[in-house]
């Protein structure tokens, strides 16, 4: 049968994904999520495989159990975090810390104004800024076709459900410029990044991060030496 690509050619009978579709009587859109699942574990099998060497141990099962830390009592979060950035040696705890921290959600009024704010009036800084300090913003924020800061300041309250002031709009126009505001969170998983990318050799994702995490309760073993299958 043949199978017809989504750029209208036809797969070439020696292709996998041709022999795929013949093979198992599955759609196009099954191969390539087949194809996207045996990238990933491929990918995770050589990142377990750079771990297992890394950390002298045989099996990833073992990961977890590898220099774990006995956490005080009665820390607060701040406190717990940097503990795990200071104290850890495990990438198990560094990835579930990092999965929960990128759960977090900032609800400050400037990640709000980073989201939502638009361009204001150079007539409306000068009414509510320090007009001395208009060479001080970037000049992305101030354009002819902007909106006055007082007007986007209503609206916003309205959708962010608390008051947003003229003053809120104006300091995070004097602080940030267009796109180059950073959260506490975002701060915060840079500094995980940076940890476990100097405990492992290579950069956290979100997906390896769940694969780590999933070790520190599960008995599961996986053979880091596995292939994934082809057709």
């Amino acid at each position: 049968m043949q199978v017809r690509l989504k750029n209208g050619k036809f797969a070439a009978k020696h292709s996998a994904v041709y022999r795929y579709v013949n093979r198992t009587g599955k759609t196009l859109d099954d191969y390539y999520k087949w194809a996207s699942e045996c990238g990933k574990r491929a990918s995770f099998n050589r990142k377990n495989r750079l771990i297992c060497e890394k950390f002298g141990i045989d099996s990833m099962t073992e990961i977890a159990l590898y220099k774990t830390l006995e956490i005080p009592d009665g820390l607060s979060l701040s406190d717990l975090n940097a503990f795990i950035l200071n104290e850890s040696e495990n990438p198990c705890d560094i990835a579930a810390c990092y999965l929960e921290i990128l759960e977090l959600k900032d609800d400050s009024i400037p990640g709000f104004l980073n989201s939502n704010l638009g361009p204001v009036t150079r007539e409306s800084f000068e009414r509510w800024g320090d007009k001395n300090r208009l060479k001080d913003i970037s000049p992305s924020w101030i354009k002819n076709n902007g909106r006055p800061i007082d007007t986007q300041a209503a609206e916003l309250s309205e959708i962010y459900g608390r008051e947003i002031i003229e003053e809120d709009i104006i300091q995070y126009l004097y602080t940030y410029k267009k796109g180059r505001y950073k959260s506490d969170i975002s701060l915060l998983l840079e500094q995980y990044e940076v940890k476990f990318e100097r405990l492992c050799g290579f950069r956290i994702s979100k997906d390896y991060a769940e694969e780590l995490a999933s070790y520190l309760s599960s008995d599961l073993e996986l053979d880091v030496n596995e292939e994934v299958a082809v057709f």
